[in-house]
C-alpha cells in the first residue's frame, strides 16, 4: 500500500523539535540532577513528544479522535518503563568499572602564550594563576610547563616544586596551536623526553579558538591524541579565558576525564586553575566518554541503551498507530534507527569527535522517527477502524 509520507516526515519532525526541549533540560540540569533520573526524563520527555505528535498526525489522517482505553494504559505503562529504563542504563553506565579519584602524581601547565593574549592578560595572570596551584602542593610534587603558540615549547622541565617554581614568560605571538601542542607534548611523553608518574593531569588554558584545527579531519586526528592520553592515565582539564572554542574544550576534557572551566576575565583565573586541578570529569550516556579500562564494555552498553531505549520507544508508535496503519515495517525500522542512532552518540560523538548537540539531535529524529504503511481503507474513504483509538 506504500508508506505513510505524512507520519515518516511528522514523526521525524517532532524528534527534531523534541531535541531543543531536550538540549534545555539536559544542559540545564546535568550540573544539578541526579544524573540517572536526569536521562530517565530526558527519554521520558521524547516519548511523550512522540505520542502527542502522532495523536496530532493521526488527527490529520482520519476523521475521528476517540480515546481508546487500552491503549492509553499502555502508553502510560511504556511511557514509566522508559522511564525506568533510562534511569538504570544510565546507573550502569556511570557506576561500571568505577575508577576511584587519585590525586594526579603531577601537572603540566600547556599555556596560551597567542599574540591575543597581549590584550586578554598583559598583566600575566595566567603565570599567578599557576603558583595559586601549586602553593597548595608539597615540595616533592612535580611540575613542567609548556607555552604554545604557532608551536610549543617547554619553558620548565619537568622536576619538584622544590627545586624552584620561578619560570620565564616569553612575549605573545603568533597563533593558537591546541592540537600542534597537545600533539608535541604527547611525542614527548611517548619518547620519553618528559617523565611522569602514572597518574598526571595537564591543565591547559586558551583564550581563543585553535588556529590548527581543520573541519572534521582534524578533530578525528585531535581525539586520536586525546584516546592516547587517556590510555595513559592522562587526564586534561582546560580553562578557556573569553572568547574560546567551548566544543572544543569540552571535547579535550571530557575525552580525557577531565573538565572545562569557562571564565569570563583573568580575575577568575586562579580559582578557575585550582578547579580544574581537582575535579575529575563523569561519563554518561548523552556526551563525550574519556577512554578507560574494558572501554569495549561500555561502547557496548551504550548501543544497547540506545537499542533498548529506541524499541520502547517502537511499541509506543506500534499501539497508537496499529488501528490505522500498517506497522509491519515498524519493527525493521525501529532497530535500524536505533542501530543508527546509536552510531550517532558512540562512534560520531565519541570517535570522530562531532558535536555532542548535533549528535543528540540525530538521535532524537530516528528514534522518533516511524515507518509505517498506508491501508487499505484510507483509498476507500473507510475510517471505521480508526474507532477503536
Amino acid at each position: 500500500m506504500g508508506i505513510s509520507k505524512r507520519m515518516l516526515f511528522g514523526t521525524a519532525f517532532t524528534g527534531g523539535v523534541y531535541f531543543f526541549l531536550g538540549e534545555l533540560l539536559f544542559r540545564g540540569l546535568k550540573e544539578k540532577m541526579y544524573m540517572p533520573l536526569l536521562i530517565g526524563f530526558y527519554f521520558l520527555g521524547l516519548m511523550i513528544f512522540v505520542i502527542m505528535g502522532i495523536r496530532i498526525i493521526g488527527a490529520t489522517m482520519t476523521r475521528l479522535i476517540r480515546p481508546y482505553r487500552d491503549i492509553t494504559l499502555r502508553c502510560v505503562l511504556l511511557c514509566l518503563t522508559i522511564l525506568a529504563a533510562g534511569c538504570f542504563l544510565e546507573f550502569l553506565y556511570e557506576k561500571c568499572f568505577q575508577e576511584k579519584f587519585t590525586e594526579p602524581v603531577s601537572y603540566i601547565f600547556a599555556i596560551d602564550n597567542s599574540g591575543s593574549m597581549a590584550d586578554n592578560d598583559p598583566e600575566n595572570k595566567r603565570y599567578d594563576a599557576i603558583q595559586s596551584v601549586l602553593s597548595l602542593k608539597k615540595p616533592d610534587f612535580s611540575f613542567a610547563v609548556y607555552l604554545f603558540a604557532d608551536t610549543s615549547q617547554q619553558i620548565r622541565s619537568m622536576n619538584p616544586i622544590s627545586h624552584g617554581t620561578e619560570f620565564y614568560m616569553e612575549s605573545p605571538g603568533g597563533g593558537t596551536g591546541i592540537q600542534t601542542a597537545l600533539g608535541n607534548i604527547y611525542n614527548e611523553i611517548n619518547n620519553k623526553t618528559l617523565e611522569l608518574g602514572d597518574n598526571s593531569r595537564v591543565l591547559l588554558f586558551t583564550d581563543g579558538a585553535a588556529t590548527d584545527m581543520k573541519p572534521f579531519l582534524s578533530k578525528v586526528h585531535l581525539s586520536n591524541i586525546l584516546d592516547q592520553y587517556a590510555k595513559r592515565g592522562i587526564s586534561i582539564s582546560t580553562i578557556g579565558l573569553g572568547n574560546t572554542n567551548d566544543r572544543l574544550m569540552e571535547l579535550i576534557a571530557k575525552k580525557t576525564g577531565g573538565i572545562y572551566v569557562p571564565v569570563e576575565d583573568t580575575a577568575q583565573l586562579e580559582d578557575a586553575m585550582e578547579q580544574a586541578a581537582k575535579a575529575n570529569g563523569k561519563r554518561n550516556l548523552l556526551d563525550y566518554r574519556s577512554y578507560v579500562k574494558y572501554d569495549w564494555f561500555f561502547v557496548l552498553l551504550r548501543i544497547t541503551a540506545i537499542i533498548v531505549l529506541g524499541l520502547l520507544l517502537g511499541m509506543v508508535k506500534m499501539y497508537l498507530c496499529e488501528p490505522f496503519l500498517e506497522t509491519h515495517l515498524l519493527w525493521k525500522t525501529s532497530v535500524g534507527c536505533s542501530l543508527a542512532a546509536a552510531a550517532c552518540v558512540e562512534l560520531g560523538m565519541n570517535h570522530l569527535g562531532f558535536s555532542p548537540s548535533l549528535m543528540r539531535f540525530f538521535m532524537c529524529v530516528l528514534l522518533a522517527e516511524g515507518t509505517l504503511g498506508k491501508k487499505g481503507f484510507f483509498d476507500s474513504g473507510e475510517y471505521n477502524l480508526y474507532r477503536h483509538f
